[in-house]
């Protein structure tokens, strides 16, 4: 397989042939008056779920959603998912996801299944993201949905998701491992294991909530909402912070023996 291939199967991954049905949820602030001016995450819940037998029409209510939502500061995002028929989608498994801002813009999608049963099929292995569909850049502010805790948290991007070139890379090391062992260069699509886990933003959090999010791509948005001066200093804080520790252990990394010996 070459780098073109590769891309194109990254860009446009060939589903199971499964009969979807398609569903829209509306992600709503619980109090936006009290919460989304003042903290550094806030509750949300899902206000409004919409069943459809066909993308389309589930794309249309989005739009609809979007348009009466110009002036509704409650409403924070919306999600279409696609999900299969007969089988398990328990637990956010899904085929295809597409989210959007509450005006029904389009944020980010998925590039890989998630649903289980399918877990063998060559659409749940995820060769990576075009760089222009990578909404947030490292040193950006965002906010998160934490579905764990139902809530909005507010952010500052340390990582972003792997690009399909990364994704290459990976893939040609495995290539090179099958042919080093004897193996057909073409053993590395079953050895590639970059999955739709693997899709995912590293986002710093403020020290009073002591950790940091791995969040999916589709779970990630620009900031909506005017967010206090404290807060921001805060973050900018722990991302300067985070840099220098990567800084110094990639110094550390090319450090000699005799040179990490005068350290200690």
């Amino acid at each position: 397989m070459n780098f073109e291939e590769f891309k194109k199967q990254a860009l446009n991954p060939e589903y199971p042939e499964n009969e979807c049905i398609y569903r829209v949820d509306v992600l709503s602030v619980e109090d936006p008056l009290k919460d989304i001016f003042e903290e550094s995450y806030f509750k949300v819940v899902v206000s409004q779920r919409f069943l459809y037998l066909d993308k389309e029409a589930a794309e249309m209510k989005v739009k609809q959603i979007g348009t009466a939502n110009s002036h509704n500061t409650s409403v924070f995002a919306i999600y279409l998912y696609e999900l299969p028929i007969g089988k398990d989608v328990v637990n956010n498994q899904f085929q295809r996801v597409w989210s959007y801002n509450r005006f029904g813009c389009l944020i980010s999608q998925s590039y890989a299944t998630e649903v289980i049963d399918d877990i063998d099929h060559p659409s749940a292995k995820y060769k990576g993201r075009g760089k222009e569909s990578i909404e947030c850049k490292p040193g950006e502010i965002v906010e998160v949905y934490d579905r764990k805790n139902g809530c909005i948290v507010r952010g500052i991007v340390a990582n972003s998701p792997l690009t399909i070139e990364e994704c290459w890379k990976k893939f040609k090391f495995e290539e090179k491992k099958c042919i080093a062992e004897g193996l057909p260069a073409e053993s590395a699509n079953e050895n590639y294991g970059v999955y739709a886990l693997d899709d995912s933003y590293l986002v710093l959090l403020t020290r009073r909530l002591h950790s940091s999010l791995t969040p999916r791509s589709w779970d990630v948005f620009p900031v909506a909402f005017p967010l206090p001066h404290r807060l921001r200093e805060e973050l900018y804080q722990e991302y300067e912070e985070y840099s220098s520790e990567q800084n110094e252990e990639k110094d550390m990394g090319n450090c000699s023996f005799q040179e990490l010996m005068d350290m200690l």
